[in-house]
């Protein structure tokens, strides 16, 4: 007996794709997103929800193709998986019968292509579509799914790391969710809050997010907490005859942020040219300030309890290194802001 179920239609980069409609946990509106090098390919940014992360995935960095940029009036479509697809738009829902169920888990993640209202409409199999790719079914004689094998353990998306593909998620994070401007990106802020305050917050579970920048090929921490949004330094203005660590000023939504070069401030000498890096926004209880750094690596999750002192051995920088975790091979040392924010104050004054 042929099955018939409700698909969702919507619109990626002017083509029509379908999922079932009862994988689809919910439908937003852009949200501010954050780079991360984590999960598998794809994969290659976050955002908060409600206390919980969610991992966006692009259907179209998976298969290969070169990034175009979004726009505030693009829509995440959140799957019960707890992953998340930018779209364009959502067209409408209608009943179909389902297809045949593909077996291959190396597939690109499409089941088959179908035309509607004179348009083709490419049917997703969103189950392909996680860290460590689909898992191998046969198909029984009734036409159901059964798994090959002994089940494996599935990866979630912050366990499962493709070395080499950093640059290109950061890459496409720049050229698709960086090209919104400055004012649309507060309107995707103001969204956020009321997605924030629709519910209670869900405890973390004692995990702590931490933005990870590297200046001087050295890697430091900067609780999430403390970070406002992430810009470019082509919007700094140098500011002549001040101190070394001031490397100008910026206009973020009409308010002057002094902007600060976190090489000056750990004690380095090291100097590049003007646009050089990227500026972590930094919020306080009293003021809002930027951070020049070379560069921002990932955002991860560390489990406060396992907080340290800094390691022996290692620089104090005046002491603006709070604490520390382990990372990896080694230990990612966080900065104190509100030190930080002193020493500034000290050395500006």
């Amino acid at each position: 007996m042929t099955e018939i179920s409700d698909w969702l239609l919507f619109e990626m980069r002017d083509r029509q794709f379908a999922v079932e409609a009862q994988v689809v946990k919910e439908i937003l509106w852009l949200l501010p997103l954050t780079p991360t090098t984590m999960g598998g390919t794809g994969f290659f940014a976050t955002f908060p929800l409600r206390g919980e992360i969610v991992p966006v995935f692009d259907p179209f960095f998976y298969w290969g193709t070169k990034p175009s940029p979004y726009e505030s009036s693009y829509q995440l479509l959140l799957l019960n998986s707890g992953t998340a697809i930018p779209i364009a738009k959502v067209s409408e829902v209608i009943s179909w019968e389902n297809p045949k169920r593909k077996s291959d888990s190396d597939s690109s993640g499409v089941w088959e292509e179908r035309v509607w209202k004179n348009k083709v409409v490419t049917l997703l199999d969103v189950d392909h579509f996680h860290p460590g790719g689909r898992k191998n079914f046969d198909l029984t004689e009734d036409g159901s799914e059964e798994e090959d094998g002994d089940p494996e353990p599935e990866k979630s998306w912050d366990e499962f790391f493709i070395k080499g593909e950093e640059r290109s998620k950061l890459a496409w994070f720049e050229e698709t969710y960086g090209q919104i401007e400055d004012d649309e990106v507060s309107e995707l802020e103001f969204r956020a809050i009321s997605y924030s305050d629709s519910v209670t917050p869900v405890d973390h579970g004692g995990l702590e997010p931490i933005s990870i920048v590297k200046v001087a090929d050295e890697s430091y921490g900067i609780s999430l907490d403390s970070v406002l949004e992430f810009s470019d330094p082509s919007h700094l203005t140098p500011v002549p005859g001040m101190s070394p660590v001031l490397k100008g000023c910026m206009n973020l939504r009409g308010e002057v942020l002094p902007v600060l070069g976190l090489d000056e401030i750990l004690g380095n000498q090291i100097k590049r040219p003007f646009g050089f890096g990227k500026v972590v926004i930094i919020k306080s209880e009293t003021s809002q300030f930027g951070l020049l750094v070379d560069e921002l690596v990932d955002v991860v999750y560390k489990k406060e309890d396992e907080k340290r002192t800094p390691p022996l051995g290692t620089k104090d920088y005046g002491g603006v290194l709070e604490s520390s975790y382990r990372h990896g091979d080694g230990f990612i040392n966080l900065l104190s802001i509100p030190t930080i924010l002193k020493k500034i104050k000290q050395e500006l004054s």
